[in-house]
């Protein structure tokens, strides 16, 4: 990505580089080599989940899983109750 990155100072496109607070990004060495190329780095704030596309995803993700294990969890029981209905009625 580095060498892709225009200068700020220049007003040359992609020369801004917006990341989270990640361990991953605000290392020294990732800093360095940002700046160095003359763009300007940005952090969001911490935890600022709604400005990260991949954790919006992710949420979603999580509550179509969520539901759906509710569905299965759901449908096992209606299955029991089923069998245990057969069973105790003969």
């Amino acid at each position: 990505m580095v060498p892709t990155l225009g200068k700020w100072a220049e007003g040359q496109p992609r020369s801004v580089v917006v990341m989270d607070n990640s361990t991953n990004h605000t290392g020294l060495r990732t800093r360095m080599l940002i700046e160095d190329a003359g763009a300007r780095l940005i952090f969001t704030a911490p935890n600022a989940a709604d400005l990260n596309p991949l954790s919006i995803v992710s949420m979603f993700t999580k509550q179509i899983l969520r539901e759906q294990l509710l569905a299965d969890v759901k449908s096992q029981a209606q299955k029991r109750c089923t069998c245990l209905q057969d069973v105790t009625t003969k």
